[in-house]
């Protein structure tokens, strides 16, 4: 049986001292990414691992981080979570991924089991979650570090918090509409959220015409295979308005959902985006293929990844350090299904 490489052969693997070993695993201290490299470089050659179960008894870091994140398609959200595992992982952390399926009940057995392993800190994706008796935010409290990942800033909580504005690309989205000449914008959507009210905001502001009623609530149930019935647009669409569709523009969420309703509206005889413009969500990586290419508003997965490895590597150099909050607009992409055409 081969025997596990110990501390001090990683130590003179990588010409350092065995307490900066420990340091670059410990995440204490801070170490210069240069000689952390070599450090982590000289592990991988040796195939060290640090005990975690020694760390657990001593009372000392466990360099593990938690990762609680709605895991549901079509969104890229186990790319996003990827991504950040794979940075904390170079730093010499280990991630811990839940699925939190946006369900109360769910987060609170997470948080709970995040706490009994003692993570180092936890990365929280709180999008529309509700904490109706208040027991998240105590789990939370309990935890070393949290970085609380939102679409709205919440000053009350004591945490680290990354606010991912949505207002920016949907006020850009609704300007497009209007540049093409559009006058009664709606929005699909499956459940509520802060775009309802940024998407009525808008049509306010900009002067469209249909108020609340440009709101279409469809219900995205999936099937069982657990991808979603995206034909439900042109359903809601063709129970309704069998005759005249009385929007000009409409703004869906994804873009799988916008691929879908484009293909129902060509099958109608409906031109787009010269009769009806359209806009989705998530910026897929297949959206600027379709015909038309689909607008989109892109989720800036990059730029949100590096803000949580940042933060949380501020955070775990010094557990006292004053709360951050940052936060991060998502981005609007033009394309010719919403009357762009830079032509």
């Amino acid at each position: 049986m081969k025997r596990n490489a110990n501390i001090y052969e990683v130590a003179e693997l990588a010409q350092v001292s065995p307490m900066t070993v420990t340091r670059a695993f410990n995440g204490n201290a801070p170490v210069a990414e240069k000689t952390r490299k070599k450090i982590m470089e000289a592990a991988e050659k040796l195939d060290y691992r640090p005990s975690l179960f020694a760390r657990k008894l001593s009372g000392g870091s466990t360099n593990s981080i938690g990762i609680l994140w709605s895991l549901a398609p079509p969104h890229s959200s186990i790319r996003q979570v990827r991504d950040i595992s794979l940075r904390m992982y170079e730093r010499g952390y280990a991630c811990h991924v839940a699925d939190s399926l946006s369900e109360e009940k769910i987060v609170k057995q997470c948080l709970a089991e995040f706490i009994d392993h003692r993570v180092d800190a936890v990365v929280f994706q709180n999008m529309h979650l509700a904490d109706h008796d208040g027991t998240i935010r105590n789990l939370l409290k309990k935890l070393p570090a949290c970085i609380m990942v939102s679409n709205e800033a919440c000053p009350d909580l004591p945490f680290d918090q990354l606010v991912i504005d949505e207002s920016k690309p949907i006020h850009d989205m609704m300007k497009q509409f209007a540049a093409a000449g559009k006058k009664r914008p709606a929005y699909f959507f499956n459940s509520y959220s802060r775009k309802v009210n940024l998407f009525l905001k808008e049509l306010k502001e900009q002067g469209f015409q249909g108020g609340s009623g440009s709101l279409l609530q469809v219900s995205l149930t999936r099937n069982m295979s657990n991808t979603y019935h995206w034909l439900a647009y042109a359903e809601y669409l063709e129970d309704r308005y069998p005759d005249r569709i009385p929007f000009d523009a409409f703004f869906v969420s994804p873009d799988e959902g916008a691929a879908a309703l484009i293909h129902y509206l060509k099958k109608r005889g409906i031109r787009v985006p010269e009769d009806i413009a359209v806009c989705g969500i998530n910026n897929s990586d297949m959206a600027e293929f379709f015909d038309p290419p689909i607008a989109s508003i892109n989720r800036e997965e990059g730029k949100v990844a590096d803000a949580i490895e940042q933060m949380l590597m501020v955070r775990l150099a010094d557990l006292q350090a004053p709360r951050q909050i940052r936060s991060l607009s998502m981005k609007y992409i033009p394309r010719l299904s919403a009357g762009y055409n830079p032509t």
